[in-house]
């Protein structure tokens, strides 16, 4: 895990795998900064972090995913899907994005506050697009501009991230108290690429996401919550959270480049229903800011061997799509609540690697069904399971240095509410009711390959094997069987502080607008970076 990620509040443990160490910084200041003495035990730690990036297409837009065939509504049956492909052409800037990260950590003995913030500017989505056809594009104003949410979210922002004060309370020879309160990351659970635990406790950023081989606890982005670890023996800890205020995921806008809706996503207007007919996207039907929470356990059964149990009550991050037909035709957003969440977690080491797993039983996650009016979502009951391995190999002929992170993951939906519809319960489910992906970082590393400047080489590659996935998000931004991404990249990097690097991003498999929707939208990227 780089360092500089976002601190989420995991818990301790004595039994950790490297990539789950980064985020256990937490109040013990901020990797490679600067630091500013104002007592002997009073400190500031900060950094500055600017980045340019540069990202573009390199595939041509295909005929099945921005038009297809005509549908029963006399339409092509990619109308209401199309405007991120058709927005940017092969050869054309994705991201021509300037951005800065700033830290920092007040520390006074036990206490202090952790501050974060980010912002950018990117060109591409404060100018005009490619896009040439007025009659399929889902908005008002000219064409070939993009919505005003999508020049805000991907084109200029300001961002304030990590605001918590911290404390702990030593109290007695093994117990201690360690409370957070503030906006701030709660992440929990050993998944490492797939939705988990951690994916339940707090929105992500969408467009973190489809970085090939982006760890869930780096997408995860803060809310203002509470929450405090209790250690009460060597052994034994207990934990809990409870947030403040509901967020939901960030996802694509529409007309984003890895946008593959028009209709849901910040800037959606209306959904075309028919040769001049459209339908409106009403207000969104949100959850309330109460209700969600969860308490935790860790124990450690050996010096290697730790035990996680979770039970969380959280309000889905996922937008669901829900019509209605008075007083007039319409569509609305819809973010169901109160979903419970059981789940178990193991993480022990095997040999010279670190092998974790989780369970993840869901009451009353949404599902879509397949109703007279079309998929339609409803409540389900699934259980997900993860496994995961880390291991650091050392010197060989490949690499000085190779590390590997892999997971693969099962959903199986045990139970469906039928949607209730003209007297009728629809209960088929849309996509699968069993489904299987997997996913591997394998990252080569040649230190002081130039004077001052190591190099790293990662290589990600991310499979669907078997089945569509029926819960949003389950495999990351996998989204049906088939579907495959392959990413490999070159990092240089010197001295710790100046990184510059480049990579191809490819979306494998046939082209499927309902399973391999990003098809052909393979792109590459380059990037410079420097740590202040």
């Amino acid at each position: 895990m780089k360092a500089g990620k976002r601190k989420a509040f995991v818990g301790k443990r004595k039994c950790l795998a490297p990539i789950a160490v980064g985020v256990l910084l937490g109040a013990s200041g901020i990797a490679n900064a600067g630091q500013y003495f104002i007592t002997d035990d009073t400190t500031i730690d900060y950094r500055v972090t600017a980045t340019y990036g540069l990202g573009m297409r390199i595939a041509g837009q295909s005929d099945a995913l921005i038009n297809g065939p005509i549908g029963v509504n006399g339409l092509p049956a990619q109308i209401n899907a199309d405007d991120g492909n058709r927005n940017f052409r092969k050869w054309g800037l994705v991201n021509n994005r300037l951005s800065a990260l700033f830290e920092s950590n007040l520390k006074h003995r036990d206490f202090g506050f952790n501050f974060s913030a980010d912002a950018f500017y990117d060109q591409v989505y404060r100018s005009s697009n490619s896009n040439n056809s007025p009659g399929t594009v889902n908005k008002t104003g000219p064409h070939d501009s993009f919505t005003d949410a999508a020049s805000f979210f991907d084109g200029r922002r300001v961002r304030l991230l990590n605001a918590y004060a911290y404390g702990g309370w030593s109290l007695g020879d093994t117990r201690r108290l360690d409370v957070r309160l503030g906006n701030q990351v709660v992440a929990w659970g050993e998944s490492l690429f797939f939705s988990g635990v951690a994916a339940a406790q707090g929105p992500a950023d969408a467009t973190k996401g489809n970085v090939p081989g982006a760890e869930v606890k780096d997408i995860l982005l803060p809310v203002p919550q509470i929450s405090a670890q209790l250690q009460l023996t060597d052994a034994l800890s207990v934990q809990g959270y409870y947030q403040f205020k509901y967020k939901e995921n960030e996802i694509f806008p529409v007309g984003d480049y890895f946008s593959t809706s028009d209709i849901v996503g910040p800037g959606a207007e209306f959904l075309y229903a028919a040769p001049g007919v459209t339908f409106p996207n009403g207000s969104d039907i949100r959850p309330r800011n109460a209700g969600q929470g969860g308490v935790g356990m860790h124990y450690l059964v050996t010096a290697n061997t730790d035990l996680g149990f979770y039970w969380l009550n959280y309000h889905d991050k996922n937008p669901s799509v829900v019509f209605q037909n008075t007083p007039s035709p319409s569509y609305r957003i819809k973010y169901f609540d109160n979903i419970k969440l059981t789940g178990v977690s193991v993480s022990t080491r095997v040999g010279d690697s670190q092998v974790s797993g989780e369970v993840v039983y869901r009451q009353g996650a949404p599902v879509l069904v397949n109703t007279p009016a079309g998929a339609t979502a409803t409540r389900a009951d699934s259980v997900q399971a993860l496994a995961s391995m880390v291991r650091t190999f050392g010197h060989s002929w490949l690499a000085n240095e190779v590390d590997v992170a892999a997971e693969v993951g099962y959903l199986h939906v045990t139970s469906v509410d039928p949607y209730q519809m003209g007297g009728a319960g629809y209960s088929d489910l849309y996509n699968s009711r069993n489904s299987v992906a997997y996913e591997f970082l394998v990252t080569l590393k040649y230190p002081n390959v130039v004077d001052q400047w190591d190099l790293a080489v990662p290589i990600s590659f991310a499979h669907a094997v078997a089945g569509n996935a029926s819960l949003g998000g389950a495999f990351g931004s996998l989204n049906g069987v088939g579907d495959m991404i392959f990413s490999i990249g070159t990092n240089f990097t010197r001295l710790n502080n100046l990184e510059l690097g480049m990579a191809v991003n490819l979306y494998l498999g046939s082209v499927n607008a309902r399973t391999h929707p990003l098809a052909d939208r393979s792109y590459v990227t380059m990037h410079a970076k420097y740590t202040f």
